[in-house]
């Protein structure tokens, strides 16, 4: 987009929204960068083709059975933007943590644009900050229903570890030489400590886990049937040893402790 190959930059979005639901975000993104670089009138069609996008993405979808619909998880704002906060700030594991964690985040991007610190951003930081804020808003809007550990999963905990990187690159910049040296000793020590405590705290679920799955393993080599507990169900866990047996990745008999 920054360079004007219009027609790259349209097969990328779609590529993108069509690959992922996050990838939607890329066009709300792209403009954002176009207003930031004073082209208006770009913006403007990618606005209207991003809402027929949207549109068209979302043709035929249904909420799922005993699921509370969007129009539900709208009705409450407080909650939906807490959501939004343990999202964006979910690389901090547990709820609490996470909620802090995304509020430090937004507080410092609402600072930079009280105080207009955000046009010396680089464009392009403040884009890509628009797109994980965004997508961090649709994980919440679409998983609210299902509780506060449903927006803390490790998977969305990388669009978390994006924006904490993008605030530093936002941020650092404007501070001074002195300054930033301190501020990025003080983050790598920090980041050194959660991923200390994070892997200390999911160490027992992980050992329970593997020996939940040995155990299934084994019972599968004794009479050909495993056990499972939560995840993954019977159904699937079975289809998946069979499968394994029959491309020949495991074999029970073989295999069995």
């Amino acid at each position: 987009v920054a360079r004007g190959h219009a027609i790259v930059a349209a097969t990328a979005a779609l590529s993108a929204a069509f690959t992922a639901a996050n990838g939607l975000m890329v066009v709300p993104a792209v403009m954002l960068l176009l207003a930031l670089a004073g082209r208006r009138r770009e913006a403007v069609v990618w606005a209207i083709a991003g809402a027929m996008l949207f549109a068209w993405y979302f043709i035929g979808y249904e909420t799922p059975a005993g699921r509370m619909s969007v129009v539900d998880v709208l009705r409450d704002p407080l909650r939906l933007a807490t959501f939004g906060l343990a999202t964006l700030g979910g690389i901090g594991d547990t709820y609490v943590p996470s909620v802090m964690l995304g509020a430090t985040i937004a507080a410092a991007w609402l600072a930079l644009l009280v105080t207009g610190a955000w046009r010396r951003v680089p464009p392009a930081v403040v884009a890509a900050m628009l797109f994980f804020a965004l997508t961090c808003a649709a994980i919440a809007l679409g998983r609210a229903a299902l509780g506060a550990q449903a927006v803390t999963l490790s998977r969305y905990r990388v669009y978390s570890a994006s924006a904490i990187l993008l605030t530093l690159a936002a941020v650092v910049p404007l501070l001074r030489p002195k300054q930033g040296t301190v501020a990025l000793a003080v983050v790598a020590v920090l980041a050194a400590c959660v991923h200390v405590v994070g892997g200390m705290s999911s160490m027992p679920y992980m050992i329970e886990l593997s020996s939940l799955q040995r155990a299934a393993r084994d019972q599968y080599a004794f009479d050909g049937r495993g056990f499972f507990l939560g995840f993954p169900d019977v159904e699937f866990g079975a289809f998946t040893l069979q499968r394994a047996r029959d491309i020949g990745a495991y074999h029970g008999a073989r295999h069995g402790s």
